[in-house]
This record gives structure tokens, sequence and C-alpha cells, in this order.
């Protein structure tokens, strides 16, 4: 009999302890509130308007419907739920290594931070909006655009030399200035065209052969 009275006595106290953690399934999302509300459905079939779902300081996202979540009840009181994880496995990126981690997109760009202080970025595009400056350091930069590349500012500046070569990295290039070019120190090649006049082989008419040489250019 006493056993019996514990057992009635503990019960009310087991269903409320049940009652503290639930899985669901997301059925709906408003990002419009300082807290984030998903709409849930529990395992028993119960659906849950307004949950909160509280995320870490620094990360957002907006999850797909169809996302798992564990709802935890403060106080085992199921008017008050709150979603303790939102997990998606449709979209979850797999097959990383130990100590892997980064962002990822339902439709499948990442940013993931890997072994050897590497990080890569996958996506289709990237868009930069810097109110200020950017600025960095690294031993070297490489870029390959397989269309092309522009840069657009008021004024550029090179600090070292600059040498253009064709898109297989060995041929020569060809570099077309649009516009006014200023040269403080000496312009050296090969041979300099101008109006389609070398001036390594031109000559001048209407001299007289010997020793004597032209004058100098005006």
């Amino acid at each position: 009999m006493a056993s019996l009275n514990i057992n009635r006595l503990l019960d009310p106290i087991m269903r409320r302890v049940r009652l503290i953690i639930s899985r669901a399934k997301v059925t709906g999302i408003d990002d419009g509130y300082k807290a984030q509300n998903i709409q849930v459905t529990v395992l028993n079939g119960e659906t849950l308007d307004n949950v909160e779902r509280l995320t870490e300081y620094g990360l957002i996202s907006v999850p797909l419907a169809g996302a798992e979540a564990v709802i935890g009840f403060i106080n085992a009181v199921r008017d008050h739920p709150v979603a303790l994880v939102v997990a998606d496995r449709r979209t979850r990126i797999g097959g990383l290594k130990p100590g892997d981690s980064g962002l990822y997109h339902n439709e499948g760009h990442t940013i993931l931070l890997t072994e050897n202080g590497e990080i890569v970025i996958t996506g289709k595009s990237l868009r930069m909006e810097i109110e200020n400056s950017i600025s960095g350091n690294c031993k070297t930069f490489d870029m390959t655009a397989s269309e092309s590349a522009s840069l657009t500012s008021p004024a550029i500046k090179f600090n070292g030399a600059v040498e253009t070569f064709a898109q297989d990295g060995e041929s020569e290039g060809t570099a077309t200035l649009n516009g006014s070019l200023k040269i403080i120190g000496t312009s050296t090649a090969a041979d300099h065209v101008s109006d389609g006049i070398s001036g390594a082989g031109h000559t001048h008419s209407g001299v007289q052969t010997g020793d004597g040489e032209t004058g100098g250019p005006q």
C-alpha cells in the first residue's frame, strides 16, 4: 500500500518531467520579432504557435518549414514553449573532418573553416557592402576570372612592379590606356610606335646625307 501511495504522489511529478522536452517539426516561421517565432507540431500532433526560438549571439538563420526542433517548456508549462534547437538534416553539409565548422545555406553555398587554417567560401556570387575601408595582409594574392575583371575608382595606385601577360600567364599581353599617360622616370622598350611610326626604325626626309645629324625632337 505504501508503494502505491508513493507512485500516486510521484505520478503528477513524472508527467510534468516528461512534458519538459519534446521533439517537433517546424511548420511556420515569423522573423519579424526581436526573438524569432516559429510554429511547430509536436509528436502527438499538437500545434504550438509563437514558439520563441533563442539563437546564439551573433548567429542568424531562418529555418525552412519541415526542419526538426527540440522544444522546452519552462516549468513544464505547455503555455510557455521555447525552441532550444532547430536543425535540418535535409540540407546539412556532411562529410567534414573533426574540428571543421562553418555556415551553410539550403541552396548549397557555404563558408567552411577547415584544417591548416584554410577558409573555403563556395557560392554563385560574393557581394560586399563596406562603408569605410578594406585592408589586409598576405604573402601572395591570386585571383582568376574566366570572363573579365574590372576595378572602378577615382584613383588607383599600385605600389610595386606591374607586368601584363596573356591569359595563359606566359605569353605577351596587351595593355590599353584610354587617356593620357604621364611617366616619371624612363620609358624603356625595344621600340616605341606613335601613330604607326616606329621610333627605332623611322627615317627623316629632306636631309642631306653625310656625317651630319638632325636636330633633337621638337
